[in-house]
């Protein structure tokens, strides 16, 4: 009897290629597809290949000791930090220093879909995929304007490849200067224009990127939200953009991203009420008391190539099966069905920021907390996924999407 029950289990390595094929496809996490792939050879070999999209990961692009506001923030050492947030794991990869050009380094941007990260240090730029340790040197021969700068410059990488690198230099005159690294191109691109104090009066930028050959930065002036488009050459700019974008009244917390949707610019606008946001005189510390309030909103709005005007976009099926991540320097859209396992398209990944209050020694101290939710643009409905760890924030979070390698297994030469 004995015998006969051992003959009945059926062992892992013998089940069918085609159902080991199946669930494979259905992995969502990178990190499961490698565990996955090691098991054993007849898994390895019907494995699905080449990988589908994974869920993108979080990056914490800079040291939480130091906001980015303040001074220059370098990573820790050699080290980034990712955070899985659909299954709560955590994991770390090490980048070499001389991938990156420099004996410091902090990762600025990623470059959305195609896994890797934007590293600028002291001597210069690179793209890396962390996962494998494979760059691509940018030109390190950069303009005079921004040489001594890229220790403070802020990172874009566009969805056609363009690299922008900008800084903001507040004074009596302020300076804004950039660098832009076109796909194909060999040496970069200048831009260095002086804009009037009374259009900067209480500027505060929130995001940039490069279309259609403008640099196009959005932000807020008082209770409006203005856009500043400047192109290369451009020695003095004009006003901020304000027609047709929304005002804000109440102080809100406020999120803006740039990212491209079937080849047209497009700009999300998160609006978190700020009555939502108080509780007996404090910020809540759990991000999961926003669900089901209804304060928080996502308006998209587009750039009319023409007259550069920005039109608000209707419609519950605006993304239609896409995939929207929100990120503070990168954000894209996937279609749904690229991505490994069950996503539901029409659906908006994004980060809130709040500030609580929690016990410790000396009493009552403020905490930082970020939280992750889904947004459903079809019922404008938000679903808590995760709260990120402490020093997790959404001015340095951003969005990786993971592409691993893995490489043939060598065969052990004979003695």
């Amino acid at each position: 009897m004995a015998g006969d029950a051992t003959t009945c289990v059926s062992r892992w390595p013998d089940l069918p290629a085609d159902l080991i094929r199946e669930i494979s496809g259905r992995l969502r996490e990178a990190a499961d597809y490698v565990h996955f792939h090691a098991v054993c050879k007849p898994w390895r070999d019907a494995v699905v290949s080449p990988p589908p999209l994974f869920f993108p990961w979080l990056v914490r692009c800079l040291d939480e000791s130091t906001p980015p506001w303040r001074k220059p923030c370098w990573a820790d050492e050699d080290k980034l930090l990712f955070r899985s947030v659909s299954g709560h794991k955590q994991a770390t990869f090490r980048v070499s220093r001389a991938s990156c050009l420099g004996e410091k380094f902090a990762v600025r941007d990623t470059d959305g879909p195609g896994g890797r990260v934007l590293a600028v240090g002291s001597g210069g730029a690179s793209l890396v995929n962390p996962l494998t340790g494979a760059a691509t040197h940018l030109p390190r021969c950069f303009p005079e304007n921004m040489a001594g700068y890229l220790g403070s410059v802020e990172g874009v990488v566009t969805g056609d490849g363009t690299v922008l690198l900008y800084y903001l230099s507040m004074s009596s005159c302020t300076f804004y200067r950039a660098a832009i690294l076109r796909a194909g191109d060999d040496a970069w691109t200048s831009v260095h224009t002086c804009i009037d104090s009374e259009t900067m009066s209480f500027w505060q930028q929130w995001s940039a990127t490069y279309h259609d050959g403008k640099v196009i930065n959005a932000g807020r002036q008082f209770y409006r939200v203005g856009m500043l488009s400047i192109a290369p050459g451009d020695v003095f700019t004009g006003r901020l953009e304000k027609r047709s974008l929304p005002q804000l009244y109440d102080e809100p917390a406020s999120y803006s991203y740039f990212f491209e949707l079937g080849g047209e610019l497009m700009w999300a606008y998160v609006h978190v009420a700020a009555a939502a946001l108080l509780d007996h005189g404090h910020y809540p510390l759990k991000g999961g008391d926003l669900v089901g309030s209804g304060a928080v909103s996502l308006w998209v709005y587009s750039r009319e190539k023409k007259s550069g005007r920005w039109v608000k976009r209707e419609g519950r099926r605006l993304l239609g099966s896409s995939v929207l991540f929100l990120g503070w320097t990168s954000s894209f859209a996937v279609e749904a069905g690229q991505l490994a396992g069950e996503v539901d398209g029409g659906c908006a990944y994004l980060m809130i920021h709040s500030v609580g209050r929690g016990l410790g020694r000396r009493g009552f101290l403020l905490l930082d907390r970020c939280t992750v939710y889904r947004y459903r643009l079809e019922d404008d409905t938000i679903t808590m996924l995760d709260e990120l760890p402490p020093g997790w924030l959404a001015s340095c979070c951003t969005w990786f999407l993971p592409r691993p390698t893995i490489q043939p297994k060598l065969s052990k030469p004979y003695a």
